[in-house]
């Protein structure tokens, strides 16, 4: 077996956290108790993340710990994409739910040590808008909350609902043509479309409870508009893992879409607020990423 060799990027904002050396201490207190070899680096710049990559990449470590929210797992998990480095989750942002998907405790120690003794497997990742991704990446109104959730200064999910609630009674529904491998789907009204390859958007709310990472195949998801009675019914669906069973929301696989809107706009990629075209292409990339699964999650 290949001797574990860890690299811990710590993202010290993430989740508004206050105290990132409490954390930074236990890392170094859980590693060294397992008698394993580690590194810890602090992300302090935005234009750090490839340097500090790159660090784990030449030092010969082959699993690199992304520490904070799903912006850090993406951040680090795309320069990842094509190596032999597996990616692991030390959840402390947010929503989390790419490491919720995975299975990853919520207690951070309990994390750090699913990192030590996890399995290695590998999943798909996606590209959006020429973005990678992880998890999932969409257009509508959840990207207008994404955008707002960036800027708020208020984190959690209390924050999230109380920011899709302000959204959902001030949001147009838009038209929307989407082409999924060859065929093409049109919807006049939609409140937003995701393209999901992992199932959580993160603080529980399961926006594709069926999806997989390891199958092939990316789900989109559309909401169309509907009676605003019918919302309560579907919030509740989307966070007890049911929004499936929902007759109006459609769930369709595939591996290479082309989303057409009316004009460009703010999308979102694995939770983070980006702007793009009209069309939007997107597509699986199978088998390229390694990521350490906790040692009693049965499958990815």
């Amino acid at each position: 077996m290949l001797k574990v060799k860890i690299f811990f990027i710590v993202n010290p904002v993430a989740g508004r956290r206050k105290n990132p050396k409490r954390l930074i201490n236990l890392i170094r207190k859980v590693c060294r108790e397992a008698g394993v070899e580690f590194a810890i680096r602090i992300w302090e710049r935005p234009d750090q993340i490839a340097q500090l990559v790159d660090v784990a990449k030449t030092g010969n470590y082959n699993r690199v710990v992304a520490v904070g929210g799903d912006g850090t797992v993406n951040a680090i998990g795309k320069l990842l994409i094509g190596t032999d480095i597996a990616m692991g989750i030390v959840a402390s942002g947010s929503g989390n739910g790419f490491a919720h998907h995975l299975g990853f405790s919520r207690k951070i120690g309990d994390a750090i040590r699913q990192n030590l003794d996890g399995r290695i497997e590998k999943i798909d990742t996606g590209v959006f808008g020429g973005i990678p991704f992880l998890n999932s990446a969409g257009i509508g109104m959840d990207a207008e909350v994404a955008e707002r959730f960036h800027v708020s200064k208020s984190r959690g999910l209390r924050t999230y609902i109380k920011l899709s609630t302000q959204t959902l009674f001030k949001f147009r529904s838009f038209p929307v043509t989407i082409d999924i491998d060859g065929t093409k789907m049109f919807w006049k009204k939609v409140y937003f479309v995701d393209i999901a390859n992992g199932t959580e958007w993160g603080s529980g709310a399961k926006i594709s409870p069926l999806s997989k990472l390891a199958d092939g195949t990316l789900t989109s998801v559309v909401v169309p508009q509907t009676l605003i009675t019918r919302v309560p019914k579907m919030l509740n669906q989307l966070f007890n893992g049911r929004l499936d069973k929902n007759r109006n929301v459609k769930m369709i696989p595939g591996k290479k879409f082309t989303i057409n809107r009316a004009a460009a706009g703010v999308a979102h990629v694995d939770g983070d607020p980006v702007y793009l075209p009209a069309e939007i292409e997107c597509e699986i990339k199978p088998n390229s990423l390694f990521v350490v699964v906790p040692p009693l999650k049965m499958g990815v």
